[in-house]
């Protein structure tokens, strides 16, 4: 992607529903770490030697010199697996001109994999993130990229649909959703249409949980803390210590309402802590507010080969000096790989708490909790304390 474009691919989801959205221009260790599994991907698609080989190796993102460890490696090799395995005429890293799409000059995106086949284009894109969950299903960045590349590879071939499919190895994710050019052609109308309204600055603004999420605007903008007061009823030059507390209630419809809001909400509020933080660490005075030392880390050796060779000097026994601990199921399972049935014989000695019951919404993919279940344990519960 062109480090300048405005309506870029991967901010889609923001700048298409809101205006006045705007990405993060920085980086972080998070997100120069999924750059490096990128490069690797890369390098193994199109040299054809697996993740492993690269084991302790180093790439450098942004002047950082990233190791390659098991971690990296064994996301990465499911990536390349599954893009192996279509088949197809392969494009890694396929550099896309995204301009007649958006209208703005010169801009580019860069797909992770670009598949064709005989009527098909195929977007394959890698996510290294282990927070949000990333589907496929009208997935802004991933359309774009396929209509760049329809618009760069139907000269030679006729094209009746277009597959997107997202790997998101670190947390078992992989999504595919396919549709007819047709709806994709519909869809790049809707692109333009927001890019319009972007590059000229006219755009409204359009507060809600998706777009504000990653936009670095969101500790200011006034129309997301107008949205913010008017959910939960209240404005916030009235809020004060003083204040009393509010009151959540209403009817179900209501409830639902507000609930579809604290997301949002949430984000706003780290924003705003992040903010503050930031213009304070700048040396900009926050009326009401300094910054302090929290409480001090753990103690630690400097040196622990020269606080060990200390220790032995004063002939403390092995008991006293180190402790001892069986690894976890995850960490004897990378040592087991090659040994599948001694791995299968563990299987009886391994236990795993059930998840914590969370409320998500109606299109989360989990299923949902039957409460009558979890009433019955609760009962059950009761008539032991009994």
């Amino acid at each position: 992607m062109s480090k300048h474009a405005i309506c870029s691919p991967s901010g889609a989801k923001g700048w298409i529903n809101c205006s006045g959205w705007e990405g993060s221009t920085g980086s972080n260790k998070y997100s120069r770490h999924g750059t490096a599994g990128h490069e690797l991907a890369a390098r193994c698609l199109i040299t054809g030697h697996n993740a492993a080989e690269e084991l302790g190796a180093t790439i450098t993102v942004e002047g950082e010199k990233i190791t390659v460890d098991q971690d990296m490696i064994d996301a990465v090799q499911k990536y390349v697996n599954m893009v192996r395995e279509l088949g197809g005429n392969l494009y890694v890293e396929q550099k896309l001109a995204i301009e007649k799409i958006t209208g703005e000059p010169g801009a580019e995106g860069t797909s992770d994999a670009v598949v064709l086949f005989d009527d098909e284009i195929c977007i394959a894109d890698l996510k290294m993130g282990m927070g949000i969950s990333v589907y496929a299903e009208e997935n802004e960045q991933l359309q774009i990229y396929a209509l760049a590349a329809l618009e760069e590879f139907s000269i030679v071939q006729d094209f009746k649909r277009a597959r997107l499919i997202i790997v998101q190895p670190r947390i078992h994710n992989i999504s595919e959703w396919s549709l007819p050019i047709e709806d994709l052609k519909a869809f790049g109308v809707k692109v333009k249409e927001a890019a319009a309204k972007k590059l000229s600055g006219k755009g409204e603004l359009n507060p809600s949980e998706d777009a504000c999420r990653w936009c670095s605007r969101k500790a200011t903008c006034p129309a997301l803390a107008t949205s913010i007061a008017n959910t939960v009823g209240a404005d916030f030059d009235d809020l004060s210590i003083s204040s009393p507390p509010l009151k959540v209630e209403g009817s179900p419809e209501d409830l639902a309402r507000k609930m579809n809001a604290v997301g949002m909400i949430e984000d706003f509020c780290k924003a705003i802590r992040a903010e503050v933080e930031a213009q304070l660490l700048k040396g900009n005075a926050i009326p009401g507010y300094k910054l302090v030392r929290g409480k001090q880390g753990n103690r630690q050796w400097a040196s622990e080969e020269e606080a060990e060779a200390a220790l032995k000097k004063m002939r403390l026994k092995q008991e006293d000096m180190y402790s001892f601990r069986v690894l976890s199921p995850t960490a004897i399972e990378k040592f087991m790989k090659d040994t599948p049935k001694r791995w299968e014989s563990l299987q009886p000695l391994i236990t795993r708490k059930e998840g914590a019951i969370s409320v998500a919404s109606e299109d989360d993919r989990r299923p949902a909790v039957d409460v009558s279940e979890v009433g019955a344990g609760f009962d059950n519960l009761d008539k032991e304390l009994v």
